[in-house]
């Protein structure tokens, strides 16, 4: 460890003792700062990364105390920027949830107190807990919280000790740097008179960025952040599938290479520059945010890196995808205290490049004659390629990260599933069976470094630790890519065979597209306007908006990847914050349920945080390709809303939140209460539930549905004046079946009764509103009593 990593890695340590801290009873002479200093000392050194070397052992402790002495200065103000003064005196309160405090103007925030347990992070996001008392008058029960903290912080040891024999910084700070996201990023930073709505994780990582900005970068404008985004993801993803086999496989594999791409662009950057993890404030959905001192060498290098990328993503995938980079330059103190400003001129430089797309590699453009053969072929190539991760991504454990120099690089095209050779970078899946061969036959070529990540759960691999001559480290990352498997065989389940689960009478695939509402709105202001009264600060801070971003991630990466499991869903893709998944159409009803069930305990209930569905039902051999783009199309009608539909609503603003189903768009309480009308329906039409004295055959329900279809046209626009004429007929067939006026009147106990007054008793404004949910409970009634065997 030179002593440049030492002053790095000890501005990251800076509030380690408040972990250790908050672990155990109070001890007269002991503070967090105390125990951070016999932390450093305790673990380091007998660490092979420190090797005994005395001076940089100092220096790690000189550099953790130099840190907390230069947050209470003007030098790096992340604590007092991002901390809100509380009246508060309670020092162990755990981590309250940002989520709860995002405001973009639809709803107020929920109320009470939204906390995580400090826990360690696992496969799945943690669901807060609520208690219904205000920030200033919450406490906590002190023994429990420290028997929580301290069997987190037993584990946090145990698992360290076992990257102590790893000697390169690189591969060591990558290991220790997940060790502590797993543990730290569900412990408060701070308590103590402050709202606790940050993490120990990301208050670490900014005080390590912005202490090496602080130490290296120009005087004055010290910081140069960095925004990059992968340009053209959507279209790439979906192109040129029509005439493809195996699609399905390739969309998880073009999907899960993009995500890739951007982690390993990302990489690069860090590497070039020569800075680490905790420089990186966000990765997510092709776009990542980071800060690196700010120096002519690195403002030329990240010119550089930009056109060397670009020349290779445009010789392998023309001009579909793009890497462009934007920067400013700033003072630190400036770019905290001015953070949702700077994010804004930011996104405002991205923008102007990317109406430039391609200008840093024009002169390629220009000087590459126009072949069609060439791209044909390499799209042939690569979609192989996308294939063939699509197949092995589902049954893998780990993925392995090789970085090489460029020779070496080439001699693992062969061999690597992917391959990104102009950074020198190359990813090779494996399963737990594989593994330790996989890396004795890696160990071969000399790599720079191999990082291990576990792709299944949050833990490091035990089995091969010290395996490697090579430097070697260890993370997670989370895949989202599950799909369900044919136990008879061990193979993966066929659309038809999913398509039968729950419906074998009838067998039809349920295709859904979902994502976060307004993410952009979120990101850009959603924590922007929230303020507390004795503090008019805003909370938008770099240290909040990493959480914010990490966690969505886990949730559409992790969570769902579980809940997909519980149902048997098939996730051609999940992660960022959407999802393409597909399963038996009775399947995929309840898991978009569940979903956004799951999502508003993961969000605290704010509505400002909500989800948006589509979901198209066919048969099993329909091409996925066109599937997933009316899908697409169905989720991009479930957020919109025209003005006559807000108006007749009565709504001021289009608040999305809602699902579009069998070519109706409702909100999902709206989809709760329109299946459970469907479930009860289903006893009166369905023969084998029905009851005798109630029952009604389907062609019943066949004709109100037709009927109350009349009343809208071609493109779903209400018609008025077909109204009264529907409403007749629907009155003339109710009143063949014996329900009429006075039988609703009578009040008979029975669901025949009950289901006309639907039609029958409602005002003129509920009736159409009603004419047009109808399709729902009528779409699922028909399909779930029909018998394609009969």
């Amino acid at each position: 460890m030179t002593e440049r990593e030492a002053k790095y890695l000890g501005a990251f340590l800076h509030d380690i003792g408040k972990f250790s801290w908050r672990a155990q009873e109070r001890k007269p002479g002991e503070d967090h700062e105390s125990l951070g200093t016999a932390f450093i000392k305790s673990y380091f050194m007998d660490s092979a990364v420190v090797n005994g070397n005395n001076t940089i052992l100092n220096l790690l402790d000189s550099a953790a105390k130099r840190a907390l002495i230069n947050i209470h200065s003007a030098d790096i103000k992340d604590a007092s920027t991002d901390r809100e003064k509380s009246a508060s005196t309670e020092s162990r309160r755990p981590l309250m949830s940002v989520l709860s405090r995002v405001d973009i103007g639809k709803s107020s925030p929920p109320a009470g107190i939204y906390y995580y347990n400090p826990a360690p992070l696992e496969f799945t996001a943690q669901q807060p807990n609520n208690i219904n008392v205000s920030e200033d008058n919450w406490t906590v029960n002190e023994r429990d919280m420290i028997s929580r903290h301290n069997d987190s912080y037993q584990k946090f040891q145990s698992e360290l000790n076992k990257i102590k024999g790893i000697g390169d910084f690189r591969t060591f700070f990558t290991s220790f740097y997940s060790i502590c996201e797993k543990y730290l990023t569900y412990i408060s930073s701070a308590s103590y008179k402050t709202v606790p709505d940050i993490s120990l994780f990301d208050h670490s990582k900014m005080v390590a960025a912005f202490s090496l900005c602080k130490e290296e970068g120009d005087k004055g404008r010290e910081c140069l952040m960095i925004k990059g985004d992968i340009s053209g993801i959507q279209k790439f993803i979906y192109s040129e599938l029509e005439m493809t086999e195996n699609v399905a496989k390739i969309l998880r594999g073009r999907s899960f290479f993009v995500r890739l791409l951007s982690d390993a662009v990302a990489n690069y950057i860090l590497r070039e520059l020569d800075i680490w993890e905790a420089n990186l404030f966000f990765n997510n959905g092709g776009h990542f945010v980071m800060i690196a001192p700010n120096t002519n060498h690195n403002r030329e290098k990240l010119t550089a890196i930009e056109r060397r990328i670009n020349h290779w993503l445009f010789d392998d995938f023309g001009s579909e995808l793009q890497l462009v980079i934007g920067s400013i330059e700033e003072e630190s103190s400036q770019l905290l205290e001015k953070f949702p400003q700077k994010m804004r001129e930011l996104e405002n430089v991205l923008q102007e490049k990317k109406r430039k797309k391609c200008f840093s590699i024009l002169d390629q453009i220009m000087q590459s004659p126009i072949n069609s053969k060439k791209y044909l072929d390499k799209s042939e190539r690569n979609n192989k390629v996308f294939e063939k991760i699509g197949t092995k991504l589902p049954k893998s454990d780990y993925l392995i990260e090789i970085v090489t120099g460029i020779n070496s690089s080439e001699k693992l095209w062969g061999i690597s599933d992917i391959n990104f050779l102009t950074i020198s970078q190359n990813y090779y899946l494996a399963s737990e069976r594989e593994l330790r061969d996989k890396l004795a036959e890696l160990d071969s070529y000399n790599p720079l470094s191999m990082i291990i990540y576990n792709i299944s759960k949050t833990e490091i691999t035990k089995s091969v630790i010290g395996s490697s001559k090579n430097p070697i480290g260890y993370s997670f990352k989370f895949t989202g890519s599950y799909i369900p498997m044919n136990e008879k065989d061990d193979r993966p389940m066929t659309f038809e065979e999913l398509a039968e689960i729950d419906s074998k009478d009838y067998p039809l695939i349920g295709v859904a597209r979902m994502d976060v509402d307004s993410l952009g709105a979120i990101f850009a202001y959603g924590l922007k306007f929230v303020k507390r009264s004795q503090d008019d600060k805003p909370i938008y801070t770099p240290t909040r908006i990493s959480f914010l971003s990490r966690e969505m991630n886990h949730f559409f990466s992790g969570t769902i990847e579980k809940i997909a499991r519980d149902n048997e869903i098939y996730l051609v893709y999940s992660g960022g914050d959407d999802l393409f998944a597909v399963g038996s159409w009775v399947k995929i009803i309840e898991f978009v349920q569940v979903v956004r069930e799951e999502f508003g305990k993961f969000a605290c209930h704010n509505l400002n945080i909500t989800l948006s569905c589509g979901v198209v039902i066919e048969k099993s051999n329909f091409p996925v390709v066109y599937s997933a783009r009316a899908s697409g199309d169905e989720l991009d009608y479930a957020k919109s809303q025209t003005k006559e539909e807000r108006e007749r609503k009565g709504e001021k603003d289009n608040k999305k939140d809602r699902i579009s189903i069998f070519g109706r768009k409702v909100s999902w309480n709206q989809l709760e209460e329109l299946l459970g009308i469907a479930d009860n329906l289903l006893k009166i039409v369905d023969p084998e539930k029905a009851y005798k004295n109630e029952q009604i055959p389907r062609s019943f329900i066949h004709t109100l549905l037709e009927t109350t279809q009349q009343c809208f046209d071609e493109h779903g626009k209400f018609q008025i004046d077909k109204v009264w004429q529907a409403t007749s007929k629907i009155h003339y067939h109710f009143a063949r079946r014996g329900v009429d006026a006075k039988a609703i009147e009578e009040k008979k106990d029975n669901y025949k009764r009950e289901f006309g007054e639907y039609f029958l008793k409602k005002e003129a404004k509920e009736l159409v509103d009603w004419y047009e949910q109808f399709a729902i409970p009528a779409s699922y009634v028909l399909l779930k009593t029909r018998n394609s065997k009969k």
